[in-house]
């Protein structure tokens, strides 16, 4: 197993229900701002941290009622996360939105990778009737303009243990073909620093992506001529060449761990410059030391780290819910093979 060491006594952990969410909030807008370095930096990152591990028990909730809606299905992949404070911090800086640490609602998120999109709608619907569920959005309806599809719900519930109420934990019902897009999409992202996630991006990158999704849910009012345009793109973009480069390039080291099960929290650790991922488990009794290391490795990270901490129920579920840190598209990849030849 690959071995961290957690650095003793975090300042935060005598400090459980003394943080107020005032102090929190000023962290996050403090960070997004670039305003902190040194030690004060790093206090704001434990706070940030401190903040995350306290979705744990509202994660827990939800991941409990999505496995009584799921029961044993097979066909159905229940995963979830903390989110990763980088990806925390670019948020709070997005244009034309106004977070605050307080009220991003995906801190902590479930992700339920289901066969086809009445699968989606059906799973969806199912949640939407539990107490636990406060909001719905539905991008299977109104994709975005990036051609995201999926339905996103957002359940509630409180963290006695650390003294707060109300916390939101994101639910993201996708098919396996949404997910295999919004997957190459992260991935091109990472290698062009496109951004195309954000609606960020070239006309022709954005087009690209949305075709693509259009015609992987059979959107499109013509279909050759669509097929059409998106080999006319990829001629100039050479985006199927760049995938099939990048595809699988990642080496990965599970160093003894023949397989894990959903109450082992999974912290995976990509070094994108040396092309590795190293994996440690740590079981349900340690979780908070798992959140406590990702807080400290991400402090120290450097542009080529990259840090998750996440659940499944097995090592190919984990591989197949994130695939992005695999380099793995191989999905995708056929499929636009299949597509435009």
């Amino acid at each position: 197993m690959l071995a961290f060491v957690l650095e003793p006594g975090c300042w935060l952990i005598m400090q459980r229900n003394k943080i107020s969410k005032k102090q929190i909030r000023k962290a996050g807008d403090n960070l997004a701002a670039g305003l902190l370095s040194g030690d004060e930096r790093r206090k704001a990152l434990d706070l940030v941290g401190h903040w995350r591990a306290a979705h744990i028990e509202p994660l827990h909730r939800t991941l409990g009622m999505l496995e009584s809606i799921c029961g044993h299905d097979t066909s159905t992949i229940l995963v979830s996360r903390l989110k990763r404070i980088d990806t925390i911090i670019n948020k709070l800086n997005r244009p034309g939105y106004h977070f605050n640490l307080i009220t991003l609602r995906d801190i902590a998120g479930c992700r339920l990778i289901v066969p086809n999109d009445d699968d989606v709608r059906r799973i969806a619907a199912q949640i939407q009737e539990t107490e636990q569920c406060r909001d719905i959005i539905d991008h299977m309806t109104t994709p975005k303009p990036s051609g995201y599809r999926g339905i996103h719900l957002v359940c509630r519930h409180d963290s006695p243990e650390y003294g707060y109420e109300n916390m939101d934990v994101e639910v993201q019902v996708r098919s396996r073909l949404q997910h295999d897009w919004a997957t190459a999409v992260e991935i091109y992202d990472l290698i062009t620093q496109a951004n195309l996630k954000f609606d960020s991006g070239s006309d022709e990158q954005r087009r690209y992506f949305q075709l693509a999704s259009a015609l992987m849910s059979h959107d499109v009012v013509d279909e050759a001529a669509s097929i059409d345009e998106l080999q006319k793109l990829d001629a100039k973009l050479d985006i199927l060449s760049t995938f099939e480069e990048a595809s699988n390039s990642m080496y990965v080291i599970y160093d003894g761990i023949d397989e894990i099960s959903r109450s082992d929290s999974c912290l995976i650790a990509v070094n994108v410059d040396e092309q590795l991922i190293k994996l440690a488990v740590y079981p349900q009794n340690e979780e908070e030391a798992a959140a406590s290391q990702y807080t400290l490795l991400e402090s120290d990270a450097t542009a080529s780290d990259v840090y998750l901490l996440a659940r499944a129920a097995s090592l190919d579920d984990l591989r197949r819910a994130y695939p992005n840190y695999y380099s793995d598209i191989s999905e995708f990849v056929g499929w636009l093979k299949r597509c435009i030849g």
